[in-house]
């Protein structure tokens, strides 16, 4: 009987992985509303989504196995810190965050929040999250030029 009880736990546990997984390819493949990418444990780009390539404008056959780095330069991103520290330091504290002006393979840019998490199951490794915030800073501002407006006016 404790050896069902076992099985039957190990069975949860794989469920509960199984419907995790689904999850994050879900949320990797159809999410398209921001950046977000897996690195490994090297910084290398393992995995590319549809908001990584309509935000920078490089597909995932183009970046996948390069390193994070080979990004930075690509898109010219002007940077505070190097992509060594924001991972040591996302390791360390388990997540890394980072406002910064991102330039497109087209050249237009953005103003993008960066999210770097430490990933540590499976082997380790980083899920990043960029996105665009110049449009609402571009509101942001509007509202503050005509303080008693609303941003339900429209």
């Amino acid at each position: 009987m404790e050896d069902e009880l076992v099985a039957l736990d190990v069975t949860r546990e794989f469920l509960d992985s199984q419907a995790q997984s689904q999850f994050l390819t879900w949320l990797l493949n159809d999410v398209s509303g921001f950046a977000m990418f897996w690195l490994d444990k090297a910084g290398r780009i393992i995995n590319w989504n549809q908001g990584a390539q309509r935000l920078t404008g490089i597909s995932a056959g183009e970046i996948t196995g390069h390193p994070l780095s080979d990004l930075f330069e690509i898109c010219a991103v002007h940077q505070q810190k190097t992509l060594q520290l924001c991972l040591k330091i996302a390791a360390r504290q388990d997540v890394y965050e980072e406002k910064k002006w991102w330039t497109r393979r087209d050249g237009s840019r953005f103003s993008a929040e960066i999210l770097i998490m430490h990933i540590a199951q499976n082997g380790g490794g980083f899920l990043v999250m960029i996105w665009d915030i110049s449009k609402n800073k571009r509101l942001a501002s509007e509202l503050n030029k005509h303080p008693g407006s609303s941003l339900l006016d429209d």
